[in-house]
């Protein structure tokens, strides 16, 4: 009972913080950015893509989850901007089975559309370098890479875990593997999952806990089909 009031306590505290969040990023939002990041979040509602995970909901989730690590890492207020614009745009191209060059090509993407909406070529570049990070394969080198990448498998580390599992699943064998079995699906997460990492004091804290509790959910999940094969 300890435990769980304490988990519960925990839970509320950061649902508290994250109601915050929106409130203390966009007292920091210049009118100018607003319009522009509105703009932004158009063109993905319109054109992004429509996956069973890769969508308009997936976009939103990884910028509110980025506004928290830039209120919880402390990053400067002028960052806000960019981090936002990044978080909404990473996966406005998105095709199953092209991880990494999906990444290049919202990139550049981004380097064109922008502008054409009144992004300064400073502010184009700094977003498109964000993007280019949440490649899997690519480290990121300062605090706003750090958040972009832990806020784009932040699911990973909470209670929404499974059903991101399910809707990658669907997403995957609909669109690459046809044949491609739950368990081959969960074999894979789990390895996935163990070969990942979180980059950010917040996430390491907060994240990891909850992550290892769900590795642990998903091997008996694998154990117990593993044991009606």
């Amino acid at each position: 009972m300890i435990c769980q009031n304490q988990d519960q306590k925990r839970d509320q505290n950061i649902l508290s913080e994250e109601t915050n969040t929106k409130s203390n990023i966009d007292s920091y939002i210049t009118n100018r950015e607003s319009t522009l990041l509105s703009k932004c979040i158009a063109d993905v509602a319109a054109n992004g893509p429509t996956l069973y995970y890769h969508n308009f909901n997936h976009a939103i989730k990884t910028r509110d989850q980025a506004r928290y690590y830039a209120i919880t890492e402390n990053i400067p207020s002028s960052d806000y901007f960019i981090l936002d614009t990044a978080s909404i745009m990473h996966d406005r191209f998105c095709v199953p089975g092209k991880a990494g060059q999906n990444e290049l090509d919202t990139a550049n993407y981004v380097r064109n559309f922008l502008p054409s909406i009144g992004y300064s070529i400073d502010e184009t570049e700094k977003i498109a370098k964000l993007i280019e990070v949440t490649d899997v394969t690519k480290e990121p080198k300062n605090i706003l890479e750090k958040i972009i990448k832990d806020s784009d498998t932040a699911n990973l580390g909470t209670d929404e875990f499974f059903e991101a599992c399910e809707k990658l699943y669907l997403e995957t064998k609909k669109y690459l593997n046809p044949n491609l079995t739950k368990i081959q699906w969960y074999q894979g997460t789990l390895h996935f999952m163990s070969m990942h990492r979180y980059y950010t004091a917040t996430a390491l804290k907060n994240a990891i806990p909850k992550k290892e509790t769900n590795m642990i959910s998903l091997k008996k999940k694998i154990d117990k089909m593993l044991e009606i094969i």
